[in-house]
């Protein structure tokens, strides 16, 4: 989970600026501003979702070893971890959207 947190972060952080910024601007009766701010924040959310989705699904099994220990369930979890990666970071396109 602190891995995949890193990844969606700044996809919320990119969500919650957009709604500040949409209100100030919906006050103003910008309403251009507005689309052109949603269109750049679906760009650099998008880029953001696809680079992390490619850096977990590629590399998620590594980061995982970090936080393990030796021991004889290691090679299940590292399984699991990469069966998780591959299904959450498929979604995180997505979940930028939404954010």
């Amino acid at each position: 989970s602190r891995i995949d947190q890193l990844a969606t972060l700044p996809m919320m952080s990119i969500g919650i600026t957009m709604a500040t910024f949409t209100a100030q601007n919906l006050g103003a009766r910008k309403y251009s501003r507005i689309l052109e701010g949603v269109k750049k924040a679906l760009i650099v959310g998008g880029i953001w979702a696809v680079s992390m989705s490619i850096l977990e699904i590629s590399f998620g099994h590594y980061i995982v070893q970090l936080f393990l220990g030796s021991g004889s369930q290691q090679v299940h979890v590292l399984e699991l971890s990469r069966i998780y990666f591959v299904i959450n970071g498929g979604a995180y396109i997505l979940l930028s959207t939404l954010f």
